[in-house]
């Protein structure tokens, strides 16, 4: 793996927003917003979350929340945003520098969390809610057909199949569940290869 003071990821956060800039080095993670900059010491940062976060453009959205033992947060993206409209995913870079924080996290301070997914709360909210939606829309298709409405029922189910394709991602990847440092989950870190985790 990179030593440590190789290691940096940078991502504009909102398409309005300065470019955010992080760097690992040996004890601290440097967080560079622009106009001002935090050196979080690494033993400060007692857990680290991360999960599927997609957004209005791209269902391909993954994100990294730092919590600090102060209360305070810093959250990383594998989307950067280039104008109103345009964005670009950093998969590889995103998952490289995810990888080596939480390795570098854990080293720093043993009593950190990692977490995929979101708060288990948040997760089973979501889940009934696709769960009533699926039920919903099945029925309306069932109440179509009933009444020789074929292209009513047709419609239904492709907002079924719409609906499925983008909630299913939401619910699969973001259960909520503890994971190893040193073995984060690679459906939630696009394009991280083996030798990037070692």
């Amino acid at each position: 793996m990179t030593a440590p003071d190789d290691i940096h990821y940078g991502y504009r956060p909102r398409p309005t927003a300065s470019p955010v800039q992080y760097r690992l080095g040996a004890t601290t993670l440097r967080i560079d917003a622009g106009r001002r900059f935090d050196d979080v010491r690494l033993s400060g940062i007692e857990s680290v979350r991360i999960f599927h976060a997609p957004n209005s453009l791209t269902r391909h959205g993954y994100k990294t929340v730092l919590r600090l033992k102060d209360g305070k947060s810093a959250t990383v993206s594998n989307v950067t945003w280039n104008g109103i409209a345009r964005f670009e995913r950093q998969d590889a870079a995103y998952s490289r520098f995810v990888a080596a924080l939480c390795q570098a996290v854990a080293a720093a301070n043993p009593q950190a969390t990692f977490t995929a997914g979101r708060p288990l709360p948040l997760w089973l909210l979501s889940l009934v809610a696709a769960i009533g939606l699926t039920i919903g829309i099945v029925w309306l298709a069932v109440v179509a057909l009933q009444a020789g409405q074929r292209d009513a029922a047709l419609v239904m189910g492709a907002i079924l199949a719409l609906a499925a394709w983008q909630v299913e991602p939401l619910i699969r990847l973001n259960r909520p569940r503890p994971f190893r440092p040193d073995d984060p989950p690679a459906e939630l870190l696009p394009g991280l290869q083996p030798r990037d985790q070692a």
